[in-house]
């Protein structure tokens, strides 16, 4: 719920971006307005990626597997670049940390759609020897009463 004095900010934001008439600064007014809005009622949407959100651990059963260790690649120089900006940007962001484990796989570097260069883990060998464990899908109808009411929908690429 909007407080008045709220209302009366973001009231005249809404106002002032009517009358601008040209598209990239009533988008950017817009995106400002959305912005502030954030900021005062949804916080928590504005932490980084990669904080944990608290999630019950997962567990990936290998029935008592020796681990597999897979050598490193030869890499381009280039391709080096890639994985050190891939592995520094994980670690800054705590998706990886810099534990010594016996299991290790190769990093594959592939293009992505705009030709740009992105690391991925390949995780087939694991995928492999891991016991599945299975879980109906949703059935579409049941998804779809979920979105009853809404007006707004968007979708995210939260870096992969």
């Amino acid at each position: 719920m909007l407080e008045a004095d709220d209302m009366d900010d973001d009231t005249k934001l809404f106002k002032r971006e009517k009358e601008l008439a040209n598209p990239h600064m009533k988008l950017r007014s817009l995106r400002h307005l959305v912005n502030r809005w954030i900021e005062k009622k949804c916080e928590s949407l504005l932490q980084s990626i990669g904080i944990s959100a608290k999630l019950a651990p997962f567990i990936i059963n290998t029935q008592d597997h020796e681990p597999i260790k897979i050598s490193a690649r030869h890499y381009s120089p280039t391709d080096l670049a890639t994985i050190k900006t891939f592995i520094d940007e994980n670690l800054k962001n705590g998706v990886v940390s810099g534990l010594e484990i016996p299991w290790s796989f190769s990093i594959v570097v592939a293009a992505k759609a705009d030709e740009s260069p992105h690391s991925y883990i390949d995780y087939r060998a694991p995928n492999e020897i891991a016991i599945k464990d299975s879980h109906r899908l949703p059935l579409i109808d049941e998804s779809f009463l979920h979105f009853d009411g809404a007006k707004f929908f968007t979708t995210l690429n939260l870096k992969s």
